[in-house]
């Protein structure tokens, strides 16, 4: 028999399989319950707009994507490297962060080396929010190109 936390758990988990439904019920025989869905879409999103500094063309080089936020940082670095197709860990991504008191002053906060911390326990805005980063050079140098793999096919 299921107790009463249990039996709250049970109705309100993602997922329930028919052992967990006879279970909720205190019996074996199937039974429809119904139970709080929680969808992916409900999750907060990240509007993150990527200008890539590095490159003449950066007024039109830009790079939006809108993330989730539970998303991670570096996660969030790899795909940046892998849109602009740089090698990742020779360009700075840096994060324009807007100060408070509505001065439209920002700080510029490096990206680069943060482990695994989600965007919005990073700080960053959630629901339509403009979140803005900068692709920057790293040691003056600008990044490199990725080059692609060629396939060999033997035959």
């Amino acid at each position: 028999m299921v107790d009463k936390n249990d039996r709250f758990n049970l109705i309100h988990s993602q997922t329930l399989n028919a052992e967990n439904v006879a279970a909720v019920n205190g019996n074996s025989s199937t039974a429809v319950v119904a139970i709080e869905e929680t969808n992916v879409a409900e999750e907060p999103k990240v509007l993150c707009i990527v200008t890539d500094e590095t490159n003449v063309e950066w007024k039109q080089n830009r790079y939006t994507v809108n993330l989730p936020a539970s998303s991670f940082v570096n996660s969030f670095y790899n795909d940046v490297a892998e849109h602009f197709q740089y090698v990742k860990g020779t360009f700075l991504l840096v994060w324009v962060k807007p100060l408070t008191g509505g001065t439209g002053n920002t700080d510029e906060v490096v990206l680069n080396g943060v482990g695994d911390i989600t965007l919005q326990e990073f700080g960053l805005g959630s629901n339509s929010r403009r979140n803005n980063f900068l692709v920057k050079q790293k040691d003056n140098s600008d990044p490199l190109k990725a080059t692609k793999k060629k396939e060999v096919h033997f035959v």
